[in-house]
C-alpha cells in the first residue's frame, strides 16, 4: 500500500509541476496578467557634479499614473493599456499614443513618446516611471 501511495503522490506532484511550468511560460509570453498593476511616479534624468564626476540624478516630474488590469488612470482622463514582454502602449486619455519600454519595475518613455526603444538605458529628456509600493 505504501508503494501505491508513493507512486500516486509522485504522479500528482509531477502533474502539478508540469501544469505550473506551463502556466509560468504562458505568463512570460503574455507579460503576465496584472504584471504591471500599481501606481507609477515619473522622474527625469538630470546631472550633478559630485567630487569632480558628472553623475546622473533623477528629478521628480509630478507625473503619475495607475495601471489596473487593461486600463490606466491619472489626474486627467484615463484610458486603456496593452503590453507585451518589452513594450507598454497607452490608448485614449492623457497619454494616448505613448509607448514605453518595460524595465524591471519601471516604464521608460523616450523623448519621442511613440518610440519605446526597449533595452536602451534612460537618456536625458526621457521619463522613467517607477512603480511605487
Amino acid at each position: 500500500m505504501n508503494r501505491k501511495v508513493l507512486v500516486v503522490t509522485g504522479v500528482v506532484i509531477l502533474s502539478l509541476v508540469s501544469c505550473c511550468g506551463v502556466c509560468m511560460i504562458a505568463g512570460l509570453l503574455d507579460g503576465g496578467a496584472g504584471a504591471l498593476n500599481g501606481r507609477y511616479e515619473c522622474q527625469t534624468p538630470g546631472s550633478v557634479l559630485m567630487n569632480g564626476v558628472l553623475m546622473t540624478q533623477y528629478q521628480p516630474t509630478g507625473m503619475w499614473f495607475v495601471i489596473d488590469g487593461d486600463g490606466y488612470s491619472t489626474n486627467g482622463p484615463g484610458g486603456s493599456v496593452r503590453f507585451d514582454a518589452e513594450v507598454v502602449t497607452f490608448t485614449g486619455g492623457g497619454y494616448d499614443g505613448w509607448r514605453g519600454a518595460r524595465a524591471d519595475d519601471a516604464i521608460v518613455f523616450r523623448k519621442d513618446h511613440a518610440d519605446p526603444r526597449p533595452g536602451e538605458s534612460p537618456r536625458f529628456g526621457d521619463l522613467r516611471c517607477g512603480r511605487v509600493p
